[in-house]
């Protein structure tokens, strides 16, 4: 009696632990989804040239070559072209890090 106490105790906690590893999986994924979906807006932004950094339209029309500093700041400025553009490199290096995205 004993024993089959603590394996339906021990079988409980394995569907429990299963049940919290697939709901932390579920958030993760969530979390990827929603990050996925903003480097896309944020893609598009930049490609419609809505969010471009001074000088960068004459850049992406081949006219000249420039170097932009992009750093990171603590908080997210709506808007800085300079941010989404941080963002973005940051983004993608990760996702190639990663390796998310081949194939």
């Amino acid at each position: 009696m004993v024993e089959s106490t603590s394996r339906a105790l021990l079988t409980f906690q394995a569907f429990e632990a299963k049940q919290h590893l697939q709901n932390q999986l579920k958030e993760s994924n969530d979390k990827i989804e929603q990050q996925n979906k903003e480097i896309d807006r944020l893609q598009q932004q930049v490609t419609r040239g809505t969010l471009l950094m001074e000088g960068e339209e004459a850049v992406l029309a081949g006219a000249e070559m420039r170097y932009y500093p992009l750093v990171a700041e603590r908080a997210y400025k709506e808007g800085s072209a300079a941010q989404v553009h941080f963002r973005l490199a940051e983004s993608q290096f990760y996702r190639l890090v990663s390796g998310e995205g081949e194939g």
